[in-house]
């Protein structure tokens, strides 16, 4: 039995790769704990999955690895798989992964011939052989000798508190990661091409533009997403319908449009129809839309930003509802009471960047934002008081002797 490890994958995924181990390839391979596998399995549609590739590479040159992605890649010395992977397809790309192993992991292990040893000739008995020596007679044990039972403390509760937090912890900072790109990114800089992102040119582009098309024709409109999966639009119901996870959709949202084969098509069927199909999920029209801006995003600001205009909050996103991250509600607090830049924002909070820009492409998908060019301040010279004075003022000169 082959050792397989898992590279990239969330909690999740692992699970339902464990349940692959468990039935389709039960008695051939299994999941490696502790990542020194035969073969390696590499997620790269997951944050890290590339720099997980080249790190596994570095450190274990020579193993076969088979890497899982939504595009057609071609990388050399790694057999790659097209999502939704099917479960024969992955267990033909382990058997080849086995056979280029060698013959040492096929061949069965010759059994070793059990050696009986010679039979040993008893020794003669012993003449007048002495009587054994009887023996002690057990002391009493008083009631005041008996040991008292230890007391052990309970510490499971504490574990798996701890355990839950640990586990909390790392589903926030892999969230994070996810929403607004990986620490230590640069600051919003314009002259920095890092800070920009093209949302015309990614999935978040084709359905905004699948929106405006069936407000503007009050019709439902379907798009068509790789592996036969489907994502409909639904104006009056104002839903998106699909059948699509989170974890495909987030893997489709960072690829180019032309490259994820996704087309649309104007349905003039009623709405009910659509909207109790099989597997299709329902979702608000808002929170498609955000998480779409903050995938595809990931830190970055739409192309054409001006960082150094104010901006305004309309009103106050419900963040109750949508995916977020705790930075989110500091900054939407500072943009709802003051004018403030978003060059300006990470510096008046003291956060990274990362958060800044994630949360401004969410809300101008929503359209939650606008921006303003900073007002400069005229100092505008006072007029001089008249010397003419009124009657008012000549009677108190008079009066006064000036």
């Amino acid at each position: 039995m082959l050792n397989v490890t898992l590279v990239g994958f969330t909690d999740r995924d692992r699970a339902i790769m464990s349940m692959f181990f468990g039935r389709q390839a039960s008695g051939q391979y299994k999941e490696s704990p502790n990542g020194d596998g035969d073969i390696a399995v590499v997620d790269m549609d997951s944050v890290w999955g590339p720099e997980l590739l080249t790190e596994f590479r570095q450190r274990h040159p020579g193993k076969p690895i088979i890497a899982l992605s939504v595009m057609e890649e071609h990388m050399e010395g790694v057999q790659v798989l097209r999502k939704p992977v099917r479960c024969q397809p992955l267990l033909d790309a382990l058997d080849g992964c086995r056979r280029n192993l060698g013959a040492r992991f096929m061949a069965p292990r010759a059994e070793q011939p059990i050696v009986v040893p010679a039979a040993i000739s008893k020794p003669a008995p012993i003449a007048n052989p002495m009587p054994p020596a009887p023996a002690p007679a057990p002391a009493p044990i008083t009631t005041a000798e008996m040991p008292r039972p230890r007391k052990v403390p309970k510490l499971g509760g504490f574990d798996r508190v701890r355990t839950k937090i640990s586990q909390a912890e790392e589903l926030s900072i892999r969230q994070s990661h996810e929403c607004c790109g990986a620490p230590g990114n640069s600051a919003l800089d314009e002259s920095d091409p890092r800070t920009f992102y093209q949302p015309a040119e990614l999935l978040q582009g084709v359905v905004a533009r699948a929106l405006r098309d069936a407000d503007r024709e009050k019709m439902p409109v379907r798009l068509q997403l790789t592996g036969g999966k489907t994502l409909s639009v639904l104006p009056r119901s104002k839903v998106i319908a699909t059948d699509v996870s989170d974890n495909m959709l987030r893997s489709l949202s960072i690829v180019r449009r032309d490259a994820a084969g996704v087309w649309g098509e104007m349905l003039a069927i009623p709405e009910f129809h659509l909207s109790y199909a099989d597997g299709q999920t329902m979702t608000s029209i808002d929170q498609v839309m955000w998480k779409l801006a903050l995938w595809s995003a990931r830190g970055r600001v739409p192309a054409g930003t001006r960082l150094d205009e104010v901006v305004h909050l309309k009103r106050w996103p419900n963040l109750t509802r949508l995916l977020t991250v705790p930075q989110f509600a500091r900054i939407a607090a500072l943009w709802l009471h003051q004018d403030v830049s978003l060059r300006d924002t990470s510096r008046v909070l003291g956060m990274e960047s990362r958060f800044v820009g994630a949360f401004y492409s969410a809300c101008l998908a929503l359209d939650l934002v606008a921006s303003t060019r900073p007002q400069t301040v005229e100092l505008v010279e006072q007029p001089k008081p008249s010397a003419k004075r009124g009657l008012l003022g000549r009677i108190l000169r008079h009066l006064s002797g000036r």
